[in-house]
């Protein structure tokens, strides 16, 4: 019988421990607004891309709303994806500060 109280006693401070620690998201989301800002693109723009680039990330629907988000590490990896631009004019170096 005592092992039996103290299963209880255990299962509920694991209980308790689980509601006092705030649960996690395992991905950040981003707004419509947020995408614009962090790729300096309008609005019409994000929305063109998302419509015609079949690599660029697409939004997520949350429930039976209209409300979409973006997945961060989505957005992350097709910026990642992207070719570094390449200059003929080694005069102009964008990686290099002014006067340098």
């Amino acid at each position: 019988m005592s092992s039996n109280l103290t299963g209880r006693r255990e299962r509920r401070s694991l209980d308790a421990h689980a509601r006092s620690q705030p649960a996690q998201p395992t991905s950040r989301l981003l707004t419509l607004s947020d995408l614009c800002s962090l790729l300096c693109i309008s609005k019409s723009t994000a929305e063109r891309m998302i419509r015609s680039e079949p690599t660029f990330p697409q939004p997520r629907k949350l429930g039976k709303s209209r409300l979409i988000r973006f997945v961060a590490e989505e957005v992350d990896a097709y910026l990642s994806s992207l070719p570094r631009a390449e200059y003929d004019d080694h005069a102009f170096d964008p990686n290099r500060g002014e006067g340098a």
